[in-house]
């Protein structure tokens, strides 16, 4: 039986840590994969920035997109940075009534309201 990822929900008993801050700068894409595996559409550029910026891109060099779009390597950092904001904004509107996703010291954590008052 296979299971179609567009339709994975998140629910209470997914509470608790979800990347963990020990991964350091690869959550800021870590976050886009999750995303992704809970139905977040993507574009093959996305996929090819997040792509480039996993693999430890070159400064001083050029990213090539499939759109035919380039990218200098020093900016991947911050389209990485706001696409990860975008995919926490996606992941917290699959989030349970009752719960939120929390950054917190590169970690992200999936908290009960009561428990995310505390960050």
């Amino acid at each position: 039986m296979s299971v179609s990822l567009d339709k994975l929900t998140i629910s209470p008993a997914d509470a608790g840590c979800w990347l963990d801050g020990a991964m350091g700068w690869h959550n800021t894409y870590r976050v886009w994969d999750r995303a992704v595996e809970y139905g977040m559409t993507e574009t093959e550029d996305e996929r090819a920035i997040v792509s480039a910026y996993a693999d430890q891109y070159v400064p001083d060099t050029v990213v090539s997109l499939p759109s035919g779009e380039t990218i200098a390597a020093e900016d991947l950092g911050q389209i990485v940075h706001d696409m990860a904001d975008d995919a926490t904004n996606y992941l917290q509107s699959k989030a349970p009534e009752g719960y939120v996703f929390v950054w917190d010291a590169g970690e992200l954590m999936l908290l009960s309201v009561s428990e995310a008052d505390m960050f």
